[in-house]
């Protein structure tokens, strides 16, 4: 096969001679075709002196002169052998699939003992002597012939019209192919004897990656885990364990005698035991976990209803709310004193301020105890925005960053909201953003204002952030934020860029 094939209606011996002299060989199914006038029946490359339509693989030139074609006959070979090493390569993702697609399954004549043999001889494929090892089985037992070669080889200019087909070889080294010279038959046997050749290298590296491990740094990943976990030997000794599962005070050999999935009760708690074998090193082990009824109903059970959130918060802001309203009481006789020096009467107007803004705080928890959240007090949007970037007005001053924000309303919200439930959704936006704003901060030095960009619409709001902050993911993981938004009816989008709380009951 050569991939410099061409054709032309251009008498010119010296023409062609040139064109021969670059390895350019005429072909009745040609890769280039070179003509005075481009015809539109032609697919392929056309190299013309003048066109009256114009393709990607039309080129014009003046004339067909060495220095005017030279450098495009170059380029136009480099693009075809990309274009066959990329079909190459699909053909390869093509292969793969189908060793796994089907079950497959093997005949009375099937080389199942000579493979055995060859994989527990086999080591890594990367070194030469087992890349001729894989060769000779391969050829003895399939009768391929098969090279293994990194891309760049079997893709450069010589190598690339050799192969019919290509395989990635499971390797130490991830850019090893088997490279089939012939068009191979792809049947039940290659599928299964080049399975078995890919599943045996994946699990030899992950074996040599586990065991590369020091007992250490076991201990360490089994000091992660909150879970009672151990490693016994077939003659029941403690290999591995953690810290809690000593607190259990079993010992190795009462372990064994535990079956997989039955329930113990230690210390008073009831356990459900996950056993499994495993082999490491060519030693059997047995590998235990001790999981209570508490931790297998934990996940995904944490819910919690309004009339609870509500008894929570108002229960807080009932709390607060008495001693705020002594403050103010007390500031307000204070003021009635007619003494006071001008700098005095500044100070208790600003303290009397700072009061009143954490008593309208307080005011958003209460909503939360109201039983009907959805018709409680309803204020404007942009009130309880306006509250809710109160709550970091703290942050703001302890990290010297400013959050401004520009609130545009194109059309009013339709449906009115709780005041405070709504307030606390804003809360947990602006707070999220102004966290991972905070974190941009650290690494731009002169960041000092975070802009934020509120649309109010008939049906939805939008939230942007200047510097771009990439918060929708943070708030689909807080269960409390979808909660809030779930008792309002209200989903969350995000769309270039922009973070989008759309109502659903419309």
């Amino acid at each position: 096969m050569n991939l410099k094939t061409y054709a032309t209606n251009i008498c010119d011996p010296k023409f062609e001679e040139f064109l021969s002299s670059l390895n350019w060989k005429k072909s009745n199914s040609p890769k280039v075709y070179f003509t005075d006038i481009a015809c539109e029946g032609i697919l392929g490359w056309q190299v013309a002196l003048e066109s009256d339509f114009e393709r990607d693989n039309v080129v014009l030139v003046n004339d067909f002169s060495e220095e005017s074609i030279a450098g495009l006959l170059a380029s136009i070979a480099n693009g075809i052998e990309k274009d066959v090493a990329y079909e190459l390569m699909e053909d390869e993702a093509r292969l793969f699939e189908s060793l796994f697609e089907s079950r497959i399954t093997s005949y009375d004549d099937f080389p199942l003992n000579e493979i055995l043999s060859f994989l527990s001889n086999w080591k890594e494929i990367s070194e030469h002597s087992e890349i001729e090892k894989v060769k000779y089985f391969l050829l003895s037992t399939l009768d391929i012939e098969v090279e293994v070669k990194t891309y760049e080889d079997f893709t450069s200019s010589e190598n690339l019209v050799k192969y019919s087909n290509v395989l990635r070889a499971h390797s130490n080294n991830l850019d090893l192919f088997y490279c089939f010279k012939d068009d191979v038959e792809i049947d039940g046997e290659f599928k299964l004897i080049f399975t078995l050749l890919l599943i045996y290298q994946d699990q030899k590296l992950e074996k040599e990656k586990l065991e590369s491990y020091s007992k250490s740094d076991w201990e360490i990943i089994l000091n992660s885990l909150s879970l009672p976990t151990c490693l016994v030997s077939q003659r029941g000794e403690l290999v591995l364990h953690n810290s809690t599962f000593s607190s259990l005070g079993l010992y190795a050999n009462d372990c064994l005698k535990l079956d997989n999935g039955v329930t113990i009760e230690i210390q008073d708690n009831i356990y459900k035991v996950f056993k499994d074998s495993i082999r490491v090193g060519g030693k059997d082990f047995e590998s235990f976990v001790f999981i209570t009824n508490n931790e297998l109903k934990r996940e995904g059970n944490v819910t919690i209803s309004s009339e609870e959130l509500g008894i929570i918060s108002g229960s807080i802001a009932h709390e607060l709310n008495n001693p705020i309203a002594g403050i103010l009481a007390a500031l307000t006789l204070l003021k009635l004193e007619d003494d006071l020096a001008d700098d005095s009467l500044l100070i208790l107007e600003d303290m009397e301020l700072g009061a009143k803004r954490c008593k309208k705080l307080i005011e958003v928890f209460l909503g939360f105890s109201r039983l009907d959240p959805l018709n409680s007090k309803c204020d404007s949007l942009e009130s309880s925005l306006e509250q809710s970037l109160s709550l970091l007005r703290s942050r703001m001053v302890e990290s010297n960053l400013k959050m401004h924000i520009e609130y545009r309303v194109d059309d009013s919200f339709k449906r009115p909201l709780n005041n405070s439930i709504a307030s606390m959704i804003f809360y947990l936006i602006l707070n999220e953003g102004f966290t991972l704003g905070h974190h941009q901060k650290l690494l731009i030095n002169d960041l000092n204002q975070i802009d934020v960009s509120v649309i109010e619409r008939e049906h939805e709001m939008s939230f942007s952030f200047s510097p771009e902050i990439k918060l929708y993911e943070q708030l689909q993981n807080s269960k409390l934020f979808l909660h809030l938004l779930n008792i309002l009816n209200i989903e969350i989008l995000t769309r270039e860029g922009r973070i989008y709380l759309r109502s659903y009951d419309n």
